[in-house]
């Protein structure tokens, strides 16, 4: 009897173990699935972060388009602001120096009985367009040529004081004088000479001339009138 008892005994204690283990493993288990469970919700909170992050990078990159756009509308009101300033500057010098005109052709150019006959103000002469149109049909000058000649700022017929002559003057107008603006002067007075036959002024007219400008409008023979000195 004593061994029956002992192996009942020992099958209890097995059990007990065994039942023991279980609710270990039950609880480990149990423990296991919990920490799944908040692994999970972490990611998912993550998910969430991270998704609430890039609708807040989409936002951001937005907000920097929207800036960028108007940064760029404003600019390009500037642009024409500044423009439109430009274009009034010169439109004012230009009226300045047609209402002058007589003055720098005889002050400042030694010429009397000027005539204009072709400004941004004054409609181009009859004489001067038949004399290009003219030109360019007997091939000496080219359709370029005239039309160069008729961008001109202003252009005049007088006589020179010192002995009479009839002449000309191709004028160019900048408030600025840059090199550009000696250059047209020269290049259309040459174009005038051709056409009419008669010795022509290339001049310039402006606000200022650096240097290195008036040194280069010297070299290549053209006045240089600075609207300050127009009324002296």
């Amino acid at each position: 009897m004593t061994g029956t008892s002992g192996i009942s005994e020992l099958l209890a204690a097995l059990e007990a173990a065994q039942a023991a283990a279980n609710e270990r493993l039950a609880a480990d288990l149990a423990d296991l699935k919990a920490g799944q469970g908040r692994l999970e919700a972490g990611q998912s909170n993550l998910k969430g972060s991270v998704a609430r992050l890039e609708a807040g990078q989409t936002r951001l990159e937005a907000g920097q388009s929207n800036l960028e756009g108007s940064v760029a509308r404003l600019e390009a009101g500037q642009a024409r602001l500044e423009g439109d300033v430009g274009r009034l500057k010169g439109a004012e010098l230009e009226r300045e120096v047609h209402a002058n005109i007589v003055n720098i052709a005889s002050r400042h150019l030694g010429l009397n009985r000027v005539r204009i006959l072709q400004s941004k103000i004054v409609a181009r002469s009859p004489e001067l367009q038949d004399a290009i149109d003219d030109a360019e049909e007997q091939g000496l000058i080219t359709d370029a040529q005239g039309s160069h000649l008729e961008q001109t700022d202003v252009i005049l017929a007088a006589r020179r004081k010192s002995d009479r002559e009839a002449i000309y003057v191709a004028v160019e107008i900048s408030g600025l004088i840059g090199e550009h603006d000696i250059d047209r002067a020269r290049s259309r007075a040459d174009t005038l000479a051709i056409i009419r036959g008669t010795p022509v002024i290339p001049a310039v007219v402006g606000g200022s001339i650096a240097p290195p400008q008036q040194d280069l409008a010297d070299r290549q023979g053209v006045s240089v009138v600075i609207t300050s000195r127009l009324s002296s």
